[in-house]
This record gives structure tokens, C-alpha cells and sequence, in this order.
């Protein structure tokens, strides 16, 4: 399932999550024609048409359709996702739990990334339920952040007071935790004290 980038004549690019046969899946490409009249970039598009593509290997694989994806099937996806691996080789400090494929090493994706999908896919639905083409329970439902009201007021932002709407998260993700930032070798600092400040 290819993603396909157009230029249109205009300058403004055209981009289609295509089916076997070469032909852009219509419910995707009214999603991406969404998105870019929202004013998203089009790397923006583009991530999304890559992330929808996972969701619509995983339908193939499991003899699915969009419209018949339910709640249960939102951990099947999560499963699905946990196993693919990543095509990006990332430098990370520390261990790092690999496995083997045909005797090489092989990175599953991040964490973050299969939040990512998760939520390129909700928004998908979203956009459907909106769009009135889809009439049953979002497949990856939302539910009120249990954790919002035990904070105490020393704990929230100051900006927390101008918005009236309840923290939601999604029933299906994965636990993230947050990394430290990487410490600069010797000689990266050393070249960053280098370089000439730059006058204002």
C-alpha cells in the first residue's frame, strides 16, 4: 500500500494512501484533503497518510474493513503495532532491548510512535463520525483522565483555569516514559564555545 505525492499545478500537494492496485483509498484521501484545508503542513499530511497506512495493513491482515472495526478490534491493532519493527535505527545511551530477524538486529517502534498511529487513527474516525459515515461507537474511544481532578492546585499550570473541557485519553495506548536529555560529549562542547556569537 504505497503513499503518492502530486504537486498540483497550483504548488499545493495531493497526497493518497493507494490500494494494491494502485488506486487512492477514497475515505484516506477525503481525510488528507481534510487536513490540508485545516491549514496542516504537508509533512504533517504526509505522517498522517503513513500512520493510516499501518491501520490499513492491519485491516488486510485481519480481514477487516474500516467501517467494521469495533472497540475490541482498537487491541488487536495495539498487538499488530507492538510487532512491527522500526525502520529507523536510533542512537540511544544505555541498553536497549533488540530482537533478531534473519540474524540481524531488529527495533519495534517506539512507545510514542504507536501513540502516534493510535492517534492519526482516532482522528480518522473522528473525521468519519463527523462526516456522517460512520455511525457506530469510535473503534478507539476516549474517556475522561482519571488523574485531572486528584492534582492539587500547586501541580497545575498557570493556564490551566482557561479552558473548560475535561482532560480525555484514549483506553488504548502505550505507556510512555519521558527520557532525560542527552548530555553533549567533550567536543561537542568545546565546538559549540568555538563558533562566534552572533550579534542581535
Amino acid at each position: 500500500m504505497p503513499i503518492r505525492r502530486v504537486t498540483r499545478d497550483d504548488g499545493t500537494l495531493q497526497v493518497d494512501l493507494c490500494d494494491d492496485t494502485g488506486t487512492a483509498v477514497p475515505e484516506v484521501a477525503a481525510f488528507l484533503r481534510h487536513l490540508a484545508v485545516c491549514d496542516y503542513s504537508p509533512n504533517t499530511v504526509i505522517a498522517y497518510a503513513h500512520d493510516l497506512q499501518h491501520l490499513w495493513r492491519f485491516l488486510a491482515s485481519s480481514g477487516l474493513t474500516w467501517e467494521r472495526l469495533k472497540p475490541p478490534h482498537a487491541l488487536d491493532l495495539l498487538a499488530y503495532l507492538r510487532t512491527l519493527p522500526s525502520a529507523h535505527l536510533v542512537q540511544r545511551l544505555g541498553l536497549t532491548l533488540t530482537t533478531t530477524q534473519h540474524g540481524r538486529p531488529v527495533r519495534s517502534l517506539a512507545p510514542k510512535t504507536i501513540n502516534r498511529i493510535l492517534a492519526a487513527v482516532s482522528s480518522f474516525y473522528d473525521y468519519m463520525i463527523t462526516a456522517g459515515q460512520f455511525h457506530h461507537t469510535h473503534p478507539l474511544e476516549k474517556i475522561p483522565e482519571p488523574l485531572a481532578p486528584r492534582r492539587t492546585e500547586r501541580h497545575w499550570s498557570f493556564l490551566a483555569g482557561i479552558q473548560r473541557q475535561r482532560p480525555l485519553r484514549r483506553r488504548v495506548a502505550v505507556r510512555t516514559v519521558d527520557r532525560l536529555p542527552r548530555v553533549l560529549e567533550a567536543h561537542q562542547v568545546s565546538a559549540a564555545l568555538r563558533c562566534p556569537a552572533l550579534d542581535p
